[in-house]
């Protein structure tokens, strides 16, 4: 099974020379425990990996895109209009995650959808 070969920071991406394989008994391996390489490789520590332990589904997540403070940009787009707005991200989120995003000018809190690197594609406003 694969385990981390060497510390892996909280939010470091995991590469594939960050594991090396083991055998462990099957008591130690928990039911949440990841034993496909291809479900860590890619992913961002959640917290603290260490040498030698197995990885848990919750040690790890997609990669955060857009990260909580940072400006980017509100997308509201239909089949005949494109508009965008600045924004400031109120929570992180990884790729096809739901967010809260502050409108720089409106003031007003919206929650929508990461699209991509610091944008945000509007699902509805936020009362």
């Amino acid at each position: 099974m694969p385990v981390v070969a060497g510390r892996v920071q909280r939010g470091d991406i995991v590469r594939d020379h960050d594991l090396e394989y083991v055998s462990l008994p099957q008591s130690k391996i928990g039911r949440t425990v990841l034993l496909d390489r291809e479900r860590i490789v890619g992913r961002q520590a959640r917290r603290v990996l260490s040498p030698g332990k197995p990885v848990r589904a919750s040690d790890i997540r997609p990669p955060v895109i857009v990260e909580k403070g940072t400006l980017g940009t509100i997308l509201v787009q239909t089949s005949r209009m494109k508009i965008t707005a600045r924004g400031k991200a109120l929570d992180d989120g990884a790729q096809g995650e739901t967010v809260r995003v502050l409108n720089i000018r409106s003031r007003q809190t919206v929650e929508g959808t990461v699209a991509g690197r610091n944008r945000v594609s509007l699902s509805r406003a936020r009362n």
